[in-house]
């Protein structure tokens, strides 16, 4: 069975070092957060990522998942406290390496901190994000 990638959300939180994604990728400027090989890519303002109310008690925010072409195994990514839309996610193994990125919308109830659970075959990571309106 494959470890699961989860979200919890928490009332305080210490969040995952970031740096822009163009430091060692090619992505663009916004903040990766998270350990190699898998990390999250949001646009971060004053170190959070920024939730859109969407009415009914839920907040939207959007993360870019891109993974290294050192891990070339499935990554599945399913979440606690929240959900994607569309259910869970998956980022396909490959057999030549290659950059990977999988674009997600997720639903929370209330702003606090997402804490992340990366999984896959010989990996077991956790990034967290703070996200705030």
């Amino acid at each position: 069975m494959l470890p699961f990638l989860s979200a919890l959300i928490v009332s305080a939180c210490i969040a995952s070092p970031s740096r822009p994604a163009n430091s060692f990728s090619p992505y663009g400027t916004a903040a990766a957060s998270g350990v190699a090989p898998v990390w999250a890519i949001t646009p971060l303002k004053h170190g959070s990522a920024h939730l859109e109310a969407q009415g009914d008690g839920w907040y939207a925010v959007k993360i870019l998942w891109i993974v290294s072409p050192r891990y070339k195994s499935l990554v599945v990514i399913d979440v606690d406290g929240g959900h994607f839309v569309g259910g869970t996610q998956q980022i396909a193994g490959v057999t030549k390496a290659r950059w990977r990125d999988r674009s997600t919308n997720m639903l929370i109830r209330r702003p606090g901190c997402l804490t992340f659970h990366v999984g896959g075959p010989g990996l077991s990571r956790t990034t967290t994000i703070r996200a705030t309106t």
